[in-house]
């Protein structure tokens, strides 16, 4: 799973950085609004992109657990996983 995983964090960044026109490299262990230089309004706008991209519902009470950009991908692989084996 761990490379599984690593695979599609680099897929989700890509995507990021595609998105909001992201130069840099991108550091997972910031929180998101600092790893991605984005502010309120570029949130909801992430929400909507991953929501679309990935078939996925993110919820506030979700997004206001990630600590980092890590957590998000790791809620997105899961998400994600879980609509593979249904």
């Amino acid at each position: 799973m761990e490379k599984q995983f690593e695979n599609f964090r680099n897929e989700v960044n890509l995507f990021l950085a595609k998105k909001f026109e992201i130069n840099h490299g991108i550091n997972n262990q910031l929180k998101i609004t600092e790893a991605l230089s984005l502010d309120s309004l570029d949130l909801i706008d992430l929400v909507v992109y991953l929501e679309e991209e990935y078939k996925v519902k993110v919820k506030a009470e979700n997004f206001a657990d990630f600590n980092c950009l890590n957590d998000l991908h790791l809620f997105l692989y899961e998400e994600t996983q879980a609509l593979l084996t249904k």
